[in-house]
């Protein structure tokens, strides 16, 4: 008889790895509910663009760890307005934006001194390039930005 799929690690594009009956090399959110160890990976989700410099640090300390996620990539795969205000609910939309970047930079100065929290939901919509990375969705909470020393205390 055979017995529930076993996963035994996530790589860093959300693919299953030295997993039985097949389940290898397929992406992790398309696992059923009852396939073993889904809930305990305790899967987090990790926002950001594929070719940012931080995101890559992160995802790259991720996988050494042994710390399982799902990567999405909002500058190729959007994100939505919903998704956006329960970040700003959760974090400010103060902390999401990335003021020392080049598309902060590139806005105008009425633009940017006149911000506030309906113009910044529009702003982060309209340039997702904008928004600090990466931004974490983990057990209930969002963080954003990499911190290996908070990211750590994860593994346990």
């Amino acid at each position: 008889m055979m017995g529930v799929p076993q996963i035994q690690g996530i790589n860093r594009d959300g693919l299953a790895w030295g997993s039985d009956y097949g389940l290898c090399g397929q992406n992790v959110s398309s696992f059923p509910p009852w396939t073993s160890r889904r809930k305990d990976l305790k899967i987090m989700k990790l926002y950001g663009i594929k070719n940012c410099d931080t995101v890559k640090k992160a995802r790259k300390w991720l996988d050494e760890n042994g710390i399982a996620y799902d990567f999405h990539d909002f500058k190729k795969d959007g994100l939505t307005s919903a998704k956006l205000s329960e970040w700003e609910q959760a974090v400010g939309w103060e902390a999401l934006i990335n003021k020392r970047g080049t598309t902060w930079r590139k806005l105008p100065e009425e633009v940017r001194d006149t911000i506030a929290a309906p113009s910044a939901h529009e702003i982060m919509l309209e340039n997702p390039s904008i928004i600090k990375r990466p931004v974490v969705e983990r057990a209930g909470a969002v963080t954003v930005g990499f911190n290996a020393d908070q990211w750590a205390a994860w593994k346990s």
